[in-house]
C-alpha cells in the first residue's frame, strides 16, 4: 500500500462502524460522508450526508451544515448531478455567511 493509503482505509472502516452504531447520530454520519468523499465512493458519500441532513442537521448542528452541504456539493459534481450540486453549494455558502459574519 501507498503511505496513507492504509491509515485511510482505517479510517474509513472507524467512520463504517461508529455510523453503523448510532445511526440517529449527525455527526457519525456526516464524518462518514466526508471520509467515503476522500476514498473515492462519491454514491456512498452522497447518501451518508443526505442522511446527516435528514436528521435535521442545519437545526441541530448548524456549524457542522455549511460542511456538509459543500461536500455534498462536491459528491453530486462528481457523479453527474450538477443541479443538485450547484444548489447544495449555494446552500453551503448562506449557511456559512449567516453562521460565520465575518467570511468573505
Amino acid at each position: 500500500l501507498e503511505p496513507g493509503v492504509e491509515s485511510a482505509a482505517r479510517a474509513l472502516e472507524m467512520a463504517r462502524r461508529v455510523a453503523s452504531y448510532v445511526p440517529e447520530n449527525i455527526g457519525a454520519q456526516s464524518k462518514l460522508g466526508f471520509a467515503l468523499y476522500r476514498h473515492g465512493d462519491y454514491a456512498e458519500a452522497r447518501a451518508a450526508l443526505r442522511r446527516a441532513l435528514d436528521l435535521d442537521l442545519e437545526a441541530k448542528d448548524w456549524d457542522a451544515a455549511p460542511f456538509v452541504h459543500l461536500f455534498l456539493a462536491m459528491s453530486e459534481w462528481q457523479v453527474g448531478h450538477r443541479d443538485k450540486a450547484r444548489a447544495h453549494y449555494e446552500r453551503g455558502l448562506v449557511l456559512a455567511e449567516v453562521g460565520i459574519p465575518d467570511s468573505p
